[in-house]
């Protein structure tokens, strides 16, 4: 665009240089071809060196209007650009329609605004998420609530209670209270969540180990449905990393493995790695991530069942802080889904970042 200017800029002065040349020459001829009386005061004054000063003063007073007359037209132009950026701040949805010299930009403010609309759709979806999961998660805590204060009603009303009753009621007690700090840590998960308090604290560590010793704590889930963890990992696998960070990685993987798992399955987490990259693969037996759910997995509140609201699915928010986290360690998080059969792939930089 500027070059654009430049050159209209410079045909300008090239026409009225040639304009003025042909005045200039024609002056010149028919000011010579006159026979001047003698003493006349115009020829006293005329000479040819008179008309080149006056013809040079007359260039430089032309290009001078030309670029103040350009200017005036090119600050016109930008001062309309800048309004109607103003005005696709404060309202995305304006058509765009710009000066002709601008259609470059044009696709450029096209593209921002198909960003800032697609971002500010992004948005509104996950507030929305959100308001419908506090208002699941409010509803649901009425429910395990109701239960254990009828059961504690119940074992302080009835004298006689036999003991297998008196289990029973305990067993139901401690179910329904389970469920409900898991209500409870929701809500707090969704009252903390900020991303850009993500701060590492970096330490060197056995990623191996790490895996070995997060796996290993998830026994008593696994024994519940009748499921199994195979866990294979690899030797010298030190990163310089946020261990606690990274353990809430695959803490987040390993649940949802659990969670999603048919009964009386296996849990696969393996530990790989190549030239550049560490590689965690969390994989579990489970019914098919539809395709147009894959698109949305990252994003924060998204739930994949959202049959589950209160009992075993949660904020919506792991794999976002998940792909959050590998994100500062200049890693990623994948997932591919097909029949009975998916896998979430970490990567992260190997050697570690150092």
């Amino acid at each position: 665009m500027t070059v654009r200017y430049i050159m209209r800029y410079l045909v300008k002065i090239a026409i009225y240089t040639v304009v003025l040349l042909a005045v200039f020459v024609l002056i010149f001829l028919l000011v010579n071809q006159v026979s001047w009386r003698s003493g006349s005061p115009f020829r006293a004054w005329w000479s040819n060196d008179m008309l080149l000063t006056v013809t040079a003063a007359a260039w430089a007073i032309g290009i001078l209007i030309i670029a103040l007359m350009d200017f005036r037209k090119i600050a016109a132009q930008f001062a309309s650009v800048g309004s109607f950026l103003t005005k696709i701040a404060e309202q995305p949805e304006t058509s765009i329609e710009l000066p002709q010299d601008f259609l470059e930009m044009q696709t450029i403010f096209q593209k921002v605004q198909n960003d800032i609309l697609a971002g500010r759709k992004t948005e509104q979806e996950a507030i929305q998420r959100k308001n419908d999961l506090v208002m699941y998660l409010a509803h649901d805590l009425k429910t395990p609530l109701t239960s254990i204060l009828g059961y504690l009603a119940l074992l302080r009303d009835e004298e006689d209670i036999s003991p297998k009753n008196r289990g029973k009621y305990l067993t139901v007690i401690d179910e329904k209270a389970v469920r409900l700090e898991n209500l409870i840590n929701n809500f707090f998960e969704i009252a903390r969540f900020n991303l850009s308090e993500l701060i590492l604290e970096k330490s060197r560590f056995d990623f191996s180990r790490l895996v070995e010793q997060v796996a290993d704590e998830f026994k008593p889930l696994l024994t519940a449905k009748g499921l199994k963890i195979e866990v294979s990992t690899i030797d010298k696998a030190e990163l310089f990393a946020d261990s606690g960070k990274l353990e809430r990685v695959i803490d987040n993987l390993i649940r949802n493995a659990i969670g999603y798992s048919y009964e009386n399955s296996v849990i696969s987490v393996k530990v790989t790695n190549d030239k550049d990259s560490l590689m965690l693969q969390v994989s579990n037996q489970g019914q098919q991530i539809p395709a147009h759910k894959i698109d949305h997995i990252f994003e924060q509140f998204y739930r994949v069942d959202e049959s589950r609201p209160g009992n075993s699915g949660g904020a919506g928010l792991g794999l976002t802080i998940a792909r959050a986290i590998l994100e500062r360690h200049g890693g990623g998080i994948a997932v591919e889904s097909t029949t009975g059969h998916t896998t979430f792939t970490v990567t992260l930089p190997f050697p570690a970042i150092s």
